[in-house]
This record gives structure tokens, C-alpha cells and sequence, in this order.
């Protein structure tokens, strides 16, 4: 085993080794929370720990009452602790061999996701620069949010809560970072797997086949693909694909709309699957436990007999990962709230629409709102907004291309649509997914009707709010389908069985994605070669770039200080050091920060402030930056070179000597942390 391997492996171990003991003292609290579950609450009580280690700090750090990066490692478990022997001494007690079979099942699933990473390990391309660049943004923050790390002096403007639990992850652990990021996105993998079993297993009140229908909706929840897979996968040679190529590749299923055959109407249908496999961890993949958790909470809710007996702790801790969805991923916030709405609505319905009944729910929706305003209120003092408004659509999907990305879910979402007007089937799991069916027909009525105007053109007007829609809504339709071919299985009728045969066939068809996303990542030699080594990419790019990333990382900085890198294009190589250590540099990608700003100028007079320091001829006006943006280090490496064709390395040694030096890179180190000689 090589050291990069051995590394990994180790990071793995002492990684699981928190989260085994998160989970453990958080045991007691899911037994309170879930006392009917199969499990007594442990699975969802670990997930609800692995996101209070995140959000305690954060929430305490936002205010000022803590430094996040310091005192937060110490403090996050000892939270979590204290609320495990608060649930202990009222008499909440897991059942220890439930614990033993859930953890058996959370690590089965942490391997697997670990290992996809790992076989792909590396942290480039996509937006990984930028999701790793925010996770090392607040592991170096005392107060939230954090400096932008692509546009220094000022803070995160997006929906970062994500990546900065994944940063407390990594500080508890002490893993390097670029290993954290894929051991996060391994337990992200976990996670969602768990979840998904424990709510299908739970809504169909366990037993064999609830274990067996939650099994198979957790394989769909995190490897199962959309129905395209099935239609120009499996079925390529009949299915007039205008792609050009011979053979499936994954992403089309992703950009099928608009892609095939090319339209002006362009959008996006992601699912958890093909976030897992490109290894992007942005808010929609880091808000599923979260996503996940409210809906098991809201399940419970329509558990409680009689209805208006709802538990005002569940109301309270949905309403803080309400909050919590809106900071990691903005579209949760109106998606967790459809599927609540509809869950008081079923709430009142199983009242006889009983207007006493109101006021109990009435009350939960207000502890509910109050527990959003609490988690997200600092949150919501420092974000500026960068959406446009809603637009309705000028232009309508095609009903048979909606049909290829939704036709493995279609039909079981009909049934369960109309599942609660007939009262034999009015069972709490059949009630809830209906709640999950109507709103993803909702949600793909919403997408063929409005959309939120931002960032993109006319053609992506739409994409990225169907995108948000269709990647919760094909994971909530997955869910209900289970549960209703679940409680079909289970029906007396020999007949039940059979149809709950003929709905899981499409389903079990979308499990073939795998095979073309993750393609050759589970061979022996492939195996060989894993590692968890997120910056590999830099041995092959610019070698120099690692010894530079691992020198700015830790050198000694000034309140305000930075360093000073090439800015450049999204989705690109450049601003790479910033990204890789969270050391802030004047401009990174320059449209996304155009993006989250939504000032073009003040984008452009950075990057050509970038470009001044670097080549300009005017030693006042490159001195006078240079102190405006407190710049501590000036890097000249080979990107630097290639984005400034002119720069002249003893021309910038009159702002400070040369601190590190490796191959044909430097760091320069300005005077006086970025005051200019005095002599000049």
C-alpha cells in the first residue's frame, strides 16, 4: 500500500471513528425524537448529530460569541453530548441492537461512497474549486460568514451553511483538508442511503417488507439514475438519440432537455446519483440529510393519534432545519415548505376538517416559523440577494420528454395522488407518500409554469429552476413509489404482490446507471490506486502549485492580509490556490463573483487591479493596491505567467524579497504586510 493510500485509509478510519461516537451520544436524543421507529430514532439522531456539529458552532460564531475555527471543534461534541445525556436521564434509551445493525448499515454505505470518491479523488473541474474553497473559507473563520476567499474583504454571498459544516467536520477530525472534502461527500452518500431506508422502512411499520422496500428505496436514493437512462441506455439503438454518440453517457441524463434534440429551451434534470459520481459537493447534495430529516419529522406528525396531538418538539426542531435547508440550499426552503403544507393539509383532512383542529396546527405552524427564523436569521442579515424575480415560462417541456425523465415514478405517483380519497388505503405511510407524490406533481407543474430569473440567458432561463425542482422531486418520487409497492407486497391479495412486481421494474431499470457513471471505478487495479488525495490534480497541472498551496496555508498573516494570485474564468483552473487553502485573494472565478455581486463593474475593476499589481508600470499605483487590499503575498507561478504574458518577477522583488521558492515559483512577501518601501 502506497503512503497516499495508507494516508487515505487512515483519514477514513478516524473520520467513521467521530461519527460512530457522534452517533452514539446522539442515540438517546433519536429515541426521544422516534421512539417508534425500527431503529429508535438512531439513524435519523446520528444524521441530526453530524448537522449540530455544524450548526451549533456556526449559529454561536455568527454572533460573535465564539471563534468558529477555534473554539468550535471543542465545543460541537460537547453540545451534542450534553443533549444525549439530557435525552438519557429523561429515560430515552436506544435499542443497542438496532444501534449495532444501523451503524452496520451506515458504514456498509460510507465504504461505497468513500470508494467512488476515492476512485476519482481528485477536486477540480465542475464547481469543486469553488465548493472546496468555501469549505476552507470558514475553517479558517472565527466569525460567520466567511471572507470570500475570490473576493477579499468581503463575505460569502451564497448559501455556504453546507460547506462550512463539512469544514467542522474536518476540524474535529483534524483530516487534511482536500481528504475531508471526499470523506464529506462519502458520508453525504451514507447519509442519504440511511434515511431513505429508514423512512420507507418506517412508513410501512417495518417488518420484512418494509426492511426489504426501504433496502431497495435506499440502492435508487443514491445509485438509481432518472428513466433516460432506461430509454437511451438499455434501449439505445431505438431511441433516436441526436447526441452524436454511439454509446450512453451518464451526464446525458442530466442534460437531456433541450439537449436532445437541441432546443433554445435548455434545463437541467440532476438527481443524487450523478452528484455522488462527479463528486460536486454543492448545497443540493450537502442539504439532503437535512431534506431527509424534515420529511422523517414531518412523517411523525402524521403518525400522532389523535392528529392535534402533534409533538411541539418536532414542530420546533423541523422548523430549525427548515432554516437550515434555506442557508445550504435556498430552493429547500420553498420545496420542504410545499411538502409541509401539504402535510397539514392532510393533518386537517384526518380532523374531518375540523376547525378546532386548527389551532393546534395553527400552533405548530408557528413554532415551526419561528424555529426557521431562529436558524437562519444571522444568516439572513449579511446575504444579499442575487435572484430576479419570478417569470412564467414562455416555453413548455415536451409531455414525452417529461415522460423519459419521470416514467420509472409516474405511475406510482398517480395512484398515490389519489390514495387519500379512499379510506382503506388512508394508512400514515400511504398518507405521507401521497403528501411526497403531490408534490412532485406539483413541483413539475411549477417548473412547466414559472421560473426564477437570475444569472443565465434566455437560453437556460429555466434550467436552473428546474434542475432544483427535478433533483428533489425525482428523490421524493423514488420514496413514495417504495412505500406504496411496499404496502401493495404486503397486501393479502396474491395480486398485490404482482403489481407492487410491475411498478418496481422501471425502478429496478434506472439502477443500471451506475454502470456507465461509475464505469471501471471497481476494477482490481483501479482499487490499487485509490486514494483520498483531492489535490493529485496539481502533480500533473503545475507541480509547483502544491508546495505553494501548502506554504500559503500556513504562513503567519495580519488581520486583513492576502494573497494575491491570477484571477480567471469559471469552471476553470485558475484562482486555484485561493480554492485550495481559503486564503483570500482580490478576484477569483470572475462570473461567479459577477453572479453572487451582480456588479459587472466592480468584478472588472478588480481583475484589473489583479492585473495591475502584476504588470503594470505605474509603481505608485501598484504600491497604493497593494496596501488597499492588504496584500501580504504576491504568488508567480506558471498560472500566473500564462494569464500575464509580461510579468517581469524582479520587477515585483521591489515590493518585498522572495519567502518560498520551488521550481520556477515564488512567493513574494510585500514589506510591512503590504505597505509599500517608503524609499520609493
Amino acid at each position: 500500500m502506497g503512503d497516499a493510500a495508507a494516508s487515505g485509509l487512515a483519514s477514513f478510519g478516524v473520520w467513521w471513528a467521530w461519527a460512530l461516537v457522534l452517533g452514539l451520544f446522539a442515540a438517546p436524543v433519536g429515541a426521544w425524537l422516534f421512539p417508534g421507529a425500527g431503529d429508535r430514532g438512531y439513524l435519523a439522531g446520528k444524521a441530526l448529530a453530524l448537522i449540530a456539529v455544524g450548526f451549533v458552532p456556526w449559529w454561536l460564531a455568527s454572533w460573535h460569541i465564539l471563534s468558529f475555527s477555534q473554539s468550535g471543534p471543542i465545543l460541537a461534541p460537547l453540545a451534542v453530548a450534553g443533549a444525549g445525556f439530557w435525552a438519557w436521564a429523561r429515560g430515552h434509551r436506544p435499542d443497542w441492537r438496532a444501534v449495532a445493525l444501523g451503524e452496520a448499515l451506515f458504514l456498509a454505505l460510507f465504504v461505497v461512497g468513500t470508494a467512488i470518491r476515492a476512485a476519482d479523488p481528485e477536486i477540480e473541474t465542475l464547481e469543486k474549486f469553488m465548493d472546496f474553497g468555501f469549505m476552507n473559507a470558514a475553517m479558517r473563520a472565527d466569525a460567520m460568514p466567511p471572507e470570500d476567499m475570490w473576493m477579499s474583504g468581503r463575505p460569502i454571498n451564497y448559501y455556504y451553511f453546507g460547506h462550512a459544516m463539512a469544514g467542522m467536520w474536518a476540524l474535529i477530525t483534524q483530516v487534511p483538508p482536500d481528504h475531508a472534502y471526499n470523506l464529506a461527500m462519502g458520508m453525504l452518500f451514507a447519509l442519504t442511503g440511511c434515511l431513505s431506508f429508514r423512512l420507507v422502512a418506517d412508513a410501512l411499520a417495518g417488518g420484512r417488507m418494509g426492511r426489504v422496500a426501504g433496502g431497495f428505496a435506499a440502492l435508487l436514493a443514491v445509485l438509481g439514475g432518472n428513466f433516460h437512462v432506461v430509454v437511451y441506455g438499455l434501449f439505445r439503438p431505438w431511441s433516436g438519440s441526436e447526441t452524436g454518440r454511439p454509446d450512453f453517457f451518464y451526464p446525458d441524463s442530466t442534460r437531456y432537455i433541450g439537449y436532445d434534440p437541441p432546443t433554445d429551451d435548455r434545463a437541467f434534470t440532476e438527481f443524487p446519483s450523478y452528484g455522488f459520481a462527479v463528486g460536486d459537493m454543492h448545497g443540493h447534495v450537502l442539504a439532503l440529510p437535512v431534506i431527509l430529516l424534515g420529511l422523517l419529522l414531518l412523517m411523525a406528525m402524521i403518525a400522532r393519534d389523535p392528529v392535534t396531538r402533534i409533538r411541539m418538539p418536532h414542530a420546533a426542531l423541523f422548523g430549525l432545519l427548515w432554516g437550515i435547508s434555506y442557508m445550504t440550499n435556498s430552493w429547500d426552503l420553498a420545496i420542504l415548505g410545499l411538502v409541509a403544507l401539504l402535510t397539514a393539509i392532510v393533518l386537517w383532512g384526518r380532523t374531518g376538517w375540523s376547525f378546532r383542529a386548527l389551532d393546534r396546527i395553527g400552533a405548530a405552524a408557528l413554532v415551526i416559523l419561528a424555529g426557521a427564523a431562529l436558524a437562519a436569521g444571522p444568516f439572513q442579515q449579511s446575504f444579499e440577494p442575487f435572484v430576479q424575480g419570478v417569470r412564467l415560462t414562455e416555453t413548455r417541456t415536451p409531455g414525452w420528454q417529461l415522460l423519459v425523465v419521470y416514467g420509472h415514478v409516474l405511475l406510482p405517483c398517480a395512484l398515490l395522488a389519489v390514495a387519500p380519497f379512499f379510506p382503506s388505503l388512508r394508512t400514515r405511510g400511504l398518507l405521507f407518500a401521497s403528501v411526497l407524490a403531490w408534490a412532485v406533481l406539483l413541483m413539475i407543474v411549477i417548473a412547466e409554469t414559472v421560473y426564477v430569473k437570475d444569472f443565465y440567458g434566455p437560453e437556460f432561463a429555466r434550467a436552473n429552476t428546474m434542475f432544483k425542482l427535478s433533483f428533489r422531486g425525482q428523490m421524493f418520487a423514488v420514496l413514495a413509489a417504495c412505500v406504496l409497492m411496499g404496502a401493495l407486497a404486503q397486501a393479502k391479495p396474491r395480486m398485490g404482490f404482482i403489481a407492487a412486481m410491475i411498478l418496481a421494474l422501471p425502478l429496478a431499470g434506472v439502477l443500471t446507471y451506475p454502470g456507465w457513471a461509475l464505469e471501471g471505478r471497481f476494477t482490481p487495479d483501479r482499487i490499487a490506486r485509490y486514494t483520498l488525495d483531492g489535490l493529485g490534480h496539481m502533480d500533473r497541472t503545475a507541480p509547483a502549485d502544491r508546495a505553494l498551496a501548502a506554504f500559503l496555508r500556513e504562513a503567519p498573516y495580519g488581520p486583513g492580509e492576502i494573497m494575491l494570485e491570477a484571477d480567471g474564468q469559471s469552471y476553470s483552473y485558475d484562482a486555484r490556490l485561493s480554492a485550495a487553502t481559503g486564503v483570500p485573494t482580490i478576484l477569483g472565478w470572475f462570473n461567479h463573483e459577477w453572479f453572487w455581486r451582480g456588479d459587472l463593474e466592480l468584478v472588472r475593476r478588480r481583475s484589473e487591479a489583479v492585473r495591475t499589481i502584476y504588470t503594470g508600470t505605474d509603481f505608485a499605483e501598484r504600491c497604493r493596491l497593494i496596501g488597499r487590499f492588504h496584500v501580504r503575498y504576491i504568488v508567480v507561478g506558471a498560472k500566473e505567467r500564462e494569464r500575464f504574458p509580461t510579468l517581469d518577477t524582479d520587477d515585483l522583488l521591489q515590493f518585498g524579497p522572495v519567502l518560498f521558492e520551488t521550481g520556477t515559483a515564488q512567493v513574494i512577501g510585500t514589506r510591512a504586510g503590504g505597505l509599500c518601501p517608503q524609499t520609493h
